[in-house]
């Protein structure tokens, strides 16, 4: 083993993970049965820690603040140029840490690239775009995976019909990962935790004043993500880990009530705070398609309102409702990217091909690096963390980590 893996299977070992004795796991007994807890609580991701943050015991006692403070931490993240290209040759006195937004004392930055890769693939079902989401999975398998050292599981998302595969398997192939890729449906997937939708009503006819919205976000209970940190935890070898999602902006809409917009920030919230934990690089790929401002009260805004005061109101109505949607659609985007970027992942968006992305993703994995620093102080908690490089090189990093009380939970 290289002492990079080592320290990866360093990271590994402080992360608290689901035992199984088999690679291959019912799809069911991942996703767990506490259904009504919320995802932190289902993942048991409150103790998930990273390397070398829980407090240390020094001759039988707790060690004292001043000792937990000089304790390092690992991170992993990537470096690519100004256009996309991968950064291979890092020093760490390039590196500048701030933890907290105090100064960390960099201990060490070690390029690895070659370190094995544990990969989740999602893509999107019931979309007019899935076969170019196939094939730029396929694509992405081809360029990424190495047969003799890293692996991956594919899974879809959304569709209209529940997914029947009983397992999810992790494999290593490429032909068998394609073949796997190719058989998905378009319209079979596990449920997914963002299905934003609103919908507008007009009256009778288009100039009438009658106006309704309806909005909805069914994303309660199990989901997608829930599958994907199952395989991540179940997964006990000292590998990067990363997952490439396919996703709509729209679903992502964080909605105008407040308890769709409740819902959709701690949501986007718990699932960068598990992959966090439990150090998973998250890449996305946005679809963009029409407008949803084209539907409903869009093509109102086409229609003949008449002269009258009440075909006025109409039309300001229908041109509010636009505006509203186009802000709701943004904000669905600025969601997503939010996943990516917080998580030490990039955010690529298309309505064509995903060549880019998967050029993308590919660069920024072979830009990876493994980086030890100190921090100024280890007070118990989330810490936020921002590296930089300088100017020309772009870096992609987790923007927080979690350091644990030093005070064991009660037994």
């Amino acid at each position: 083993m290289t002492a990079v893996t080592a320290e990866i299977l360093c990271l590994r070992q402080n992360c608290v993970a689901i035992h199984s004795r088999e690679t291959l796991m019912p799809l069911h007994s991942r996703f767990y049965t506490q259904r009504d807890i919320p995802l932190v609580g289902k993942l048991v991701v409150a103790a998930i820690l990273l390397a070398g943050m829980t407090a240390a015991a020094q001759n039988g006692s707790a060690a004292s603040p001043t000792a937990a403070a000089a304790r390092p931490v690992s991170v992993l993240f990537s470096a690519t140029d100004q256009n996309g290209g991968a950064i291979r040759n890092l020093s760490k006195e390039q590196i500048i840490v701030l933890d907290n937004n105090s100064g960390a004392t960099v201990a060490d930055l070690r390029p690895v690239s070659d370190a094995p890769l544990s990969v989740g693939i999602v893509l999107l079902a019931s979309h007019g775009n899935f076969s170019k989401e196939q094939a730029a999975a396929m694509e992405l398998v081809q360029k990424l995976i190495r047969s003799d050292q890293d692996r991956a599981f594919v899974i879809t998302a959304g569709g209209s019909k529940h997914w029947t595969q009983a397992n999810l398997e992790w494999q290593s192939d490429r032909e068998a990962l394609k073949k796997t890729i190719s058989a998905l449906d378009k319209n079979t997937g596990v449920p997914d935790a963002f299905n934003y939708e609103l919908s507008t009503y007009s009256g009778d006819t288009a100039t009438s004043v009658s106006r309704m919205s309806i909005e909805g976000q069914q994303g309660s209970g199990i989901s997608v993500f829930d599958a994907v940190w199952g395989m991540m935890m179940a997964d006990k070898r000292p590998a990067r880990r990363v997952v490439v999602m396919f996703r709509d902006a729209w679903a992502h809409a964080p909605g105008l009530a407040k308890a769709n917009r409740d819902y959709s920030d701690q949501k986007h919230m718990q699932i960068i705070a598990a992959a966090q934990r439990l150090h998973v690089a998250i890449f996305t790929i946005g679809i963009e398609e029409a407008s949803p401002v084209s539907n409903e009260a869009g093509e109102n805004i086409k229609a003949n309102y008449g002269i009258n005061m009440m075909g006025d109101a109409s039309r300001e109505y229908d041109r509010q409702v636009t505006l509203q949607k186009e802000r709701l659609n943004s904000g669905g985007r600025a969601n997503v990217e939010r996943l990516a970027n917080q998580t030490g992942g990039r955010a690529w968006w298309s309505n064509n091909k995903f060549g880019d992305a998967v050029a993308g993703i590919v660069n920024a994995l072979n830009g990876q690096y493994l980086l030890t620093f100190v921090p100024a102080a280890a007070a118990p908690g989330s810490h936020e963390l921002k590296i930089n490089c300088g100017k020309i090189v772009r870096v992609a990093a987790p923007n927080a980590y979690l350091v644990a009380s030093a005070t064991p939970p009660p037994k």
